[in-house]
């Protein structure tokens, strides 16, 4: 299974500013945020815990998926709001990459370890690694993930398999191996990264809005049994954005992308982040993903089925003939 491509960036030109480009588009609420980060860099205050504790140590965030889109711009808004870093992905050379920048412009520790979620074995690892070193996760991000394109009589068992391991299982036993020690020490907080894939069937890519569905459904329930805690659960669902996602899933024949502009990853992370603070469950940013997530729940579960197959069907008879010719 080959890494993404991602987008080629300057040497000397931040990830975070590349990826700002294209905003103005956007509703009022991302522009407050782009303007915010460039002139001020201000952010919700963090919890009097995390206060306390970065007098004695930066407190540390797990991001999974750090490599590149909204993972490695996560992994900047972290870094730059004073917090040290694990870095998780399976290309070792881009998480160096990101590390030299965050460690340069931040001045942040960061760890890097590599790991294919898919292994059934690598959230155990990981765990063990983090043990090893005497790392304490203050915030655990779940952002790993890809997704798959096509009929699903025709496509790869073995790609969605792994599909479901990232997005789902790997998702869920990071969280139970974490969750009980931050419990434990009264503090905590964890995002998750869903999608607006969570809130309706998706023919063309069944299995993905399935494990997205799945993750939205699991972190609402468990933000509800943490009340009382001190851990909080913010559960972030993007639409569409700027990313190695749609390259991943090979979607490029899919209606659904012709024309549309995507939400810079570096929003989406900001908008995460501040979400993440301010204790929201369920955090969508932008008001036009915030009317459809919201707005086809009104819908019958059919025809909202039938909308988001029309929209997603090849753009021609022709290109749906050969779905199944496609390897991952």
């Amino acid at each position: 299974m080959g890494e993404p491509n991602r987008v080629k960036q300057s040497e000397h030109e931040p990830l975070l500013t590349q990826q700002h480009r294209g905003y103005a588009s956007h509703s009022l609420i991302e522009l407050t945020i782009f303007l915010k980060i460039v002139t001020t860099g201000t952010s919700p205050q963090a919890s009097t815990t995390e206060r306390a504790r970065a007098v004695n140590g930066k407190p540390t965030a797990l991001i999974t998926g750090a490599s590149s889109g909204i993972g490695a711009q996560l992994a900047q808004v972290f870094a730059r709001h004073g917090y040290d870093l694990v870095l998780i992905a399976r290309s070792g050379a881009q998480l160096n990459h990101l590390a030299e920048i965050l460690a340069t412009e931040y001045q942040a520790a960061v760890k890097i370890l590599i790991h294919d979620l898919s292994h059934p074995n690598a959230p155990e690892v990981i765990t063990a690694q983090l043990q090893q070193t005497g790392i304490e996760v203050n915030i655990l991000v779940n952002n790993a993930g890809f997704g798959s394109y096509g009929l699903f009589a025709t496509t790869d068992a073995n790609w969605e398999w792994q599909m479901m391991q990232v997005n789902m299982v790997a998702l869920t036993q990071l969280t139970k191996l974490l969750l009980p020690g931050m419990i434990a020490r009264g503090s905590g907080k964890i995002l998750n990264v869903a999608s607006t894939a969570a809130f309706q069937p998706g023919p063309w890519m069944a299995v993905y809005y399935a494990t997205k569905a799945y993750v939205l459904s699991f972190s609402e329930a468990l933000a509800t049994e943490l009340r009382g805690t001190g851990v909080t659960l913010t559960v972030l669902c993007p639409g569409p954005t700027a990313s190695a996602f749609q390259e991943r899933a090979q979607m490029e024949r899919s209606q659904f992308l012709q024309g549309r502009e995507l939400m810079s990853a570096a929003v989406v992370a900001e908008f995460g982040y501040r979400a993440l603070f301010a204790g929201r469950v369920i955090a969508i940013p932008g008001w036009q993903n915030r009317f459809l997530a919201w707005g086809v729940r009104w819908l019958p579960r059919r025809w909202a089925s039938a909308l988001v197959a029309q929209m997603q069907a090849p753009q021609s008879e022709a290109m749906a003939e050969v779905e199944g010719d496609r390897s991952p």
